[in-house]
């Protein structure tokens, strides 16, 4: 079976070429089964003595082994969280706001995700109302490979860092950066936090050997649910969360539970679980090779065209690791484009993709479930010879 034919979505809806799994990837059958099961038997977990209710308790806890162990690390270390955005602010809330100390400086980078960034800039603020000075700092990518500029890096670096924000893979540039390179060299007292969601179910990501002491990830990137993500979390730094939701399920102080307050997202938890199933049967480095090989076609196809400037990547250094993602900018008006796309059933994303200081781009993403067909819809259209 190939891997497409997994893919429901592709059999009701022939006509689309679907090319945005940077945004939110397709589920596969045996998660749209796993998740109508539990909706035929559920009950809220861990709530009450009865037998169901212990039963969906002990499919999260599995879940969350399996979840944990995908990624490296043990089902301790693993807190469920409604995705990257509210991983990032659960560390910034949670951890930061309680440790940074007067002149800390938190280092990120402007041409992040804004997931990676808002939560940084919005705590400075906080603490700034309550008379607490904290500083951002801004490091940089290279302009062509769009990889994280490493003597930028280290030349922001001061005593004062407490915090260094780092992302596994571009949401627009899509390069994979040497994460074990660029924290082997960075001070043993800083904070590393890593935004793992476009690299989490397209290449083999391990917490432990990463070296960093917290990443973060989207579930629904990786072939899950939307609303279900988690937080990863070094020993030595997971007892220093604090509590910042307060209800239910309050009893167990100690992380992860701490942050994981109320009835929690059962289904979005089994869908997860069902999608570590599911990649793990294909393999990662079989789903890895596959978006490697269309993204390399892709990028042949592309750079025969003369009306298009390639955003920094692949279309600068092809030999980069790549997480699916080549972006562009056609050298005519982009607005041009959305009419064509729409009447050919494309679905791509074009605008600025949840950065601040980056111009409108055209962002093709691909899974292993595209094909070789759907790049040559792509280039059939037409929308190029403006």
């Amino acid at each position: 079976m190939q891997i497409r034919d997994h893919f429901p979505f592709f059999r009701q809806n022939p006509d689309i070429i679907y090319l945005d799994s940077a945004a939110t990837s397709q589920k596969p059958q045996i998660v749209v089964d796993e998740v109508a099961k539990y909706l035929t038997k559920t009950a809220n977990p861990g709530r009450s003595s009865f037998g169901l209710s212990l039963e969906i308790q002990n499919l999260i806890e599995e879940a969350r082994g399996k979840i944990a162990t995908f990624f490296g690390a043990k089902s301790e270390k693993l807190a469920f969280t409604t995705g990257t955005t509210d991983g990032m602010n659960i560390i910034a809330q949670s951890l930061a706001k309680n440790i940074l100390e007067e002149g800390d400086e938190i280092l990120i980078c402007n041409q992040d995700h804004k997931a990676t960034i808002l939560p940084w800039i919005n705590l400075v603020s906080e603490l700034k109302v309550k008379s607490k000075k904290v500083h951002i700092k801004n490091y940089t990518l290279d302009p062509f490979t769009g990889l994280i500029d490493q003597k930028d890096l280290q030349n922001k670096i001061t005593e004062k860092t407490k915090f260094v924000v780092l992302t596994h893979a571009h949401n627009v540039f899509g390069v994979v950066n040497p994460i074990l390179e660029i924290t082997k060299n960075l001070p043993k007292k800083i904070i590393t936090v890593l935004d793992i969601a476009q690299t989490a179910g397209h290449i083999s990501v391990n917490f432990e050997n990463l070296n960093v002491d917290l990443a973060v990830f989207s579930g629904h990137k990786m072939f899950s649910l939307e609303g279900i993500g988690g937080l990863l979390a070094r020993d030595k730094i997971k007892n220093n969360f604090k509590q910042i939701k307060f209800g239910g399920g309050t009893e167990t102080k100690k992380f992860p539970y701490i942050l994981e307050v109320g009835t929690k997202n059962t289904c979005g938890i089994i869908s997860l679980g069902a999608s570590v199933d599911f990649i793990q049967t294909i393999g990662i480095i079989n789903i890895q090779k596959q978006v490697e090989f269309l993204t390399q076609e892709l990028l042949k196809k592309l750079q025969k065209l003369d009306n298009i400037e390639f955003m920094p990547g692949l279309g600068f250094n092809s030999k980069l690791e790549n997480t699916g993602i080549i972006s562009f900018k056609p050298n005519f008006e982009i607005e041009k484009l959305e009419f064509l796309i729409e009447q050919n059933h494309i679905n791509l994303r074009i605008g600025r993709h949840c950065t601040q200081g980056l111009p409108d781009s055209i962002r093709v993403s691909l899974h292993a479930y595209n094909g070789l067909k759907d790049i040559e819809s792509l280039i059939r259209v037409g929308f190029f010879d403006y």
